[in-house]
């Protein structure tokens, strides 16, 4: 029997509070947007389709529609330093199919990140790339160090040459080396693909290395994990063309209407990540270090894998990154079975609540969980 609808709409309400201020959520794939992004929803301008090209709708009464598209765009490319970028999808796993379908054609050849090395379902084998009917490969992976195994990659590129290349995962604990395989890539004609949607906070503000500087073609994220948005998705790039490919895709085949009342949401959390990007992915990365640092003194920290603040072979430089791993006990009960499937996985778990500049700092949990209470300092 389902639950009261009215019960439902009050728990609603209190559900965001209650993760503001009773909770550490630990989650790396979560974050809660400001009030000024939550206010700037704007449902009329969802009140009728907005279908084609900015400023060449189907509809007339859109221009409104196309001037938050392009305001979104030069956002976008300016915080990421992209030549271009796509608003309209509203998530990344749509993004990524609809990157499939826009450069590369049914049979064609993905390297991607395997399952167990953190690679989601819309990136990888028995995932969306095969609703595009590509085959599906795996990227090599150092486990050692858990991080792609460049070397091995880039091998890999050249001797299976692949039509698409896809870098980034839904675990990075620091960044990938992807310089060889974007070379190799190159070298063969392959487009190079970075999911992006656990680390574009990161890379807005200076702690990972921004993929498209490092010579990637495009770039994939959604808008609500480290960057404090809404889900929805983004597309950006280096090459024009390609930019322009993927919108006669989008417009001709694969989009018709879609929600433009999450533009002005999506405009804001862009302009708060412009002008704070810096310090909000700088707290991250201290905070991350001091919940691992609070696992390790407690003796809750049996893992060997790179956390932050770890110091990679021949580097004087910390791992910096928003994740903590941790392995996952099976216990006996009713979920036995899920608890026995997630033995030995790596969890993210990210210390991000409490980052925006003004709020208060957050000091460790004493045995931090799935949730549990924050303390203030």
């Amino acid at each position: 029997m389902s639950a009261n609808p009215e019960s439902l709409f009050a728990a609603a309400d209190r559900h965001a509070e209650t993760l503001a201020r009773q909770r550490l959520v630990l989650y790396a794939g979560a974050n809660l947007p400001s009030p000024e992004v939550l206010a700037a929803y704007a449902p009329g301008l969802g009140a009728m389709p907005a279908m084609g090209p900015s400023f060449d709708k189907e509809q007339p009464g859109t221009e409104l529609v196309s001037h938050f598209e392009v305001a979104v765009r030069d956002e976008a490319c300016a915080l990421f330093g992209a030549a271009w970028a796509e608003p309209r999808l509203p998530t990344a796993t749509l993004c990524n199919l609809a990157v499939f379908h826009a450069y590369a054609r049914p049979g064609d050849l993905l390297l991607a990140p395997d399952k167990a090395h953190g690679g989601h379902l819309s990136q990888r084998r028995g995932g969306t790339p095969e609703l595009a009917g590509l085959a599906c490969a795996e990227l090599p992976f150092d486990a050692a160090e858990y991080r792609l195994d460049a070397d091995g990659a880039a091998r890999l590129v050249a001797e299976r040459l692949p039509r698409l290349v896809m870098l980034g995962r839904s675990v990075m604990l620091r960044a990938d080396d992807i310089a060889p395989v974007v070379a190799a890539a190159r070298a063969v004609g392959a487009t190079t693909v970075f999911d992006a949607s656990h680390v574009a906070g990161l890379i807005a503000g200076g702690t990972y290395p921004n993929p498209l500087a490092q010579g990637v073609d495009v770039l994939v994220t959604s808008t609500y994990k480290t960057i404090l948005g809404i889900p929805h998705g983004l597309i950006l790039g280096g090459d024009p063309a390609q930019g322009e490919a993927l919108a006669r895709l989008l417009d001709a085949r694969f989009l018709a209407n879609y929600n433009p009342a999450l533009l002005p949401p999506l405009l804001r959390v862009l302009l708060e990540m412009r002008s704070g990007a810096a310090a909000y992915a700088q707290r991250i990365v201290a905070n991350t270090a001091a919940l691992a640092a609070a696992c390790r003194a407690g003796g809750r920290w049996r893992d060997r894998r790179p956390v932050p603040g770890h110091h990679p072979a021949g580097t004087d430089r910390p791992a910096g990154g928003h994740a903590v791993p941790h392995h996952a006990r099976p216990r006996a009960g009713r979920d036995g079975a899920r608890r026995r499937h997630l033995r030995g996985a790596a969890l993210p778990c990210a210390f991000i609540r409490n980052v925006r500049s003004g709020d208060e700092p957050v000091r460790p949990c004493a045995s931090p969980g799935a949730a549990c209470h924050a303390h203030k300092a």
